[in-house]
This record gives C-alpha cells, structure tokens and sequence, in this order.
C-alpha cells in the first residue's frame, strides 16, 4: 500500500475516531481519493477476486467436532489453508486440505506447524506492547527457539553432495 493510502487512513480515523469499512470504500470511491487505487473498479477484474473471497470465507465457516483430551468434544476447523511446494521461480500458492489429512501427513502436518508459529510470531508483533501477555510472549519465543534448532538439526544431518 502506498504511503500516501496510509496516511489518508490515518486521517479519516483521526477524523472520525473509527475506521469503519463502509466508510473506507465511500471515501475510495471519489476518483480524489488516495485510496481510490488501492481497489479494483473494473467488475470484469473485481468479480473474480470477489468470488475468490467468497469461497474463502465459505471454506472458513466448515466446522467439525473432534475428539480432544478427556474425551471432551471439541469444535475446530475443518479445513487449513496451507502454502503448496513451488518451484524457486514460482508464485507461492496456497491450497485447501482436510484438517485431518494435514495432521495425518508428515509433511502436511510440517508445512501447518510452520504456519501456526508464524502466525504467533506475527500475533506477538501485533500486541507485544501488552505487558500482560509477556508469558506468552516468552513461549512463542521458546518455541521459536526450539523450532529453528530442529531445523539447524535437519540440515547437518543432511548428507552432502
């Protein structure tokens, strides 16, 4: 997003205490605006990106019970967005998977465990000025640690060409 597009965000809050969505795509829709180019106007382009979204948020709301510890039922998602493997000089692409597929599939289940701690890791950015979830802070971090450890162990035990 152009700096220009944040700094007009930046008013309209300080002008109205909120940033609704409703007002955002109001304010886009002047030609003037600096939000203007941050949105796709054409229908032919934004139908697709829209239906995209669409099958998203369908994927999102399929839930499914699961069994957890003590044999308490749990509701979780039933599908997980996770990145598929592409070649070095290829867009990374996302794919859908049955969430008891990836935790059955080594490499799913990896590719998943990935996902998760950058999202803590994205989640700490967002709210470490929150003294109060400084033990949690501290877990993300001691499983950071752990994780990259792991992965500095997976690689020298690799065998050399």
């Amino acid at each position: 997003m152009r700096r220009e597009a944040i700094e007009h965000l930046s008013r309209l809050f300080d002008q109205h205490g909120a940033l609704p969505l409703d007002l955002i795509i109001r304010d886009a829709r002047r030609k003037a605006s600096p939000l203007h180019d941050e949105f796709e106007w054409d229908p032919r382009k934004a139908h697709p990106l829209y239906l995209r979204e669409r099958a998203r948020y369908l994927i999102r709301q399929w839930y499914v019970e699961r069994e957890g510890a003590g044999g308490k039922l749990l509701r979780v998602r039933g599908m997980v967005s996770l990145p598929e493997a592409v070649a070095e000089d290829e867009l990374p692409r996302r794919a859908y998977y049955r969430m008891d597929d990836a935790l059955r599939r080594p490499h799913l289940m990896e590719r998943m465990l990935d996902q998760a701690l950058a999202e803590l890791q994205s989640f700490q950015r967002k709210y470490r000025t929150l003294s109060e979830l400084s033990e949690v802070f501290d877990a993300i971090d001691r499983l950071s640690v752990r994780k990259s450890r792991s992965r500095s162990a997976a690689v020298a035990s690799q065998p050399t060409v």
